[in-house]
């Protein structure tokens, strides 16, 4: 992959259309290019062997949005990043093969669980190194307004008989991309985190269990 940026820049190079100066920002770019090109067309003909074609281009296009905004965890090279971006997408594959059609309030809990924990440490320090805090406000900005959107949607489909098992590709995804932040943290960072979603999380169920015992207790009309 490295060799084929390389062949293409000094292609794009030798025909006059960059200059000597740009050389290693296209190489750099068409390298990543590739290997971007290279992971979601595995994943597109894996999905349609599998006949799940429609939820992976959905997992690739819920993904590529926040990604870029919410940063995470990078691998050192190409081919890392292939293998942990193909084992992340065959265990997605996975659950859904393994899902039943009936539609269950757990199916939501990847997605309110991956809100808390992007909206409290994202973007990543990976993704921030040299940034300005100005770019920081709008790349998080940019990330609530995605991870609005997708939360409206997933509930939507939830709430439909024949899109509510849709909705677990978003929450998966969205579940997906907060591993990866927490991924990226020093470790200080990472407990902190850890401590903070797990009292979100625990207030959150003693919320919910105090409403079921209220709502059980309610006479019927």
């Amino acid at each position: 992959m490295v060799e084929l940026s390389n062949h293409m820049a000094f292609t794009l190079l030798k025909n006059g259309i960059i200059e000597e100066k740009d050389f290693p920002i296209y190489r750099y770019g068409l390298e990543n290019l590739l290997a971007s090109i290279t992971g979601f067309s595995s994943m597109i003909i894996i999905g349609s062997i599998f006949g799940k074609f429609i939820e992976t281009i959905l997992f690739i296009f819920v993904y590529s949005c926040l990604r870029k905004y919410a940063g995470g965890y990078h691998a050192s090279t190409h081919f890392k990043c292939y293998l942990t971006s193909m084992f992340t997408y065959i265990l997605f594959l996975a659950c859904l093969l393994v899902l039943t059609n009936r539609p269950s309030i757990a199916l939501m809990s990847p997605l309110f669980l991956g809100d808390i924990v992007l909206l409290t440490i994202a973007p990543t320090q990976n993704l921030t190194n040299n940034k300005s805090n100005e770019k920081l406000r709008s790349y998080r900005k940019h990330m609530i307004k995605w991870l609005i959107i997708f939360n409206i949607i997933s509930l939507v489909m939830f709430t439909n008989e024949f899109l509510f098992f849709h909705s677990f590709v978003i929450n998966y995804t969205v579940a997906i991309l907060a591993v990866a932040s927490i991924l990226s943290l020093k470790i200080s960072n990472l407990i902190v985190c850890a401590y903070f979603v797990y009292a979100v999380t625990r207030a959150s169920a003693m919320a919910m269990h105090v409403w079921f015992s209220f709502a059980t207790q309610m006479p019927k009309s």
